[in-house]
């Protein structure tokens, strides 16, 4: 256990972290309330890693399976500090949104300027062929845009966001301006077999709508529409079965103007990723 919490210490790729904590974890001997504290104290590094799509349903993996190495009175404590981590993130995220200017949350709303009347080729056609589209396209003002069109609960790019959906930190090298148009307007058109919605329905008649995010042998977790995580024992599914639609909302750009749709293109194109 203290060899291994050393490596983890020591100057590692985070790829490399999750693989010694993959490994920590099913030592069930040799470790001590220090020890264990060391290696939840982890963990408030890690909510911050980004990657693929499955990052956070691995991470939440290595965490449960962690609290199992924790006594009662330690695991509570660990819960409190997930909490604390997971509502500063909300917190600095809430500030972020807060510094929008005034004039551009105005504008984002403004039914007079939005993009619902457009057509699909009408705006493909401007973003693929128009060469004044990109000129006034703002990288910071694309950034706000993907947080206030809620990208930012399911899809990871670069170092921001949240996993579950696809990662669009390379999307532009991949895809044609069109295609991400054409998955921003019409989300259930394509759906790849890896991003499959499933409908639960429980044994008290709720029914959840969600993808897997990651699957025990007594639990499933599911994203929502709206990015929550939702916890569902299996003892109280009565049913689930596969959805023809995505979870990605429609209408996701009847509310942007044209200016907030190119500056999410151009902040996907152009934005530094760490």
């Amino acid at each position: 256990v203290e060899k291994g919490l050393a490596y983890l210490a020591s100057d590692l790729s985070s790829q490399e972290q999750i693989h010694a904590v993959y490994t920590l974890r099913t030592v069930e001997t040799g470790w001590t309330p220090e020890t264990r504290g060391t290696l939840i104290a982890w963990f408030r590094k890690a909510w911050h890693f980004r990657g693929a799509a499955s990052m956070e349903g691995y991470l939440e993996s290595l965490w449960d399976s962690s609290l199992q190495l924790l006594e009662p009175d330690e695991r509570k404590r660990a819960e409190l500090l997930k909490e604390e981590v997971m509502d500063e993130k909300m917190r600095q995220l809430a500030a972020y949104l807060a510094d929008d200017d005034v004039s551009e949350v105005e504008r984002w709303s403004r039914s007079g300027d939005r993009l619902s009347n457009r057509s699909f080729e009408e705006l493909s056609d401007y973003l693929e062929y128009d060469p004044m589209s990109y000129e006034y396209g703002d990288v910071e003002r694309g950034r706000k845009v993907f947080y206030l069109a809620k990208c930012v609960n399911c899809h990871v790019f670069g170092e921001e966001g949240r996993g579950g959906g696809p990662d669009l930190s390379t999307v532009v090298k991949r895809f044609r301006r069109r295609e991400i148009l054409e998955s921003l307007m019409f989300p259930s058109r394509v759906i790849s077999d890896q991003y499959v919605s499933w409908s639960v329905r429980l044994k008290n008649h709720d029914e959840i709508t969600g993808m897997f995010v990651v699957e025990s042998e007594d639990e499933l977790t599911l994203i929502t529409a709206t990015g929550e995580r939702v916890d569902v024992a299996k003892d109280q599914i009565e049913e689930r079965r596969e959805s023809s639609m995505s979870i990605m909302p429609e209408g996701l750009i009847d509310s942007m103007s044209l200016h907030d749709l190119v500056s999410l293109m151009v902040f996907l194109e152009k934005a530094e990723i760490d």
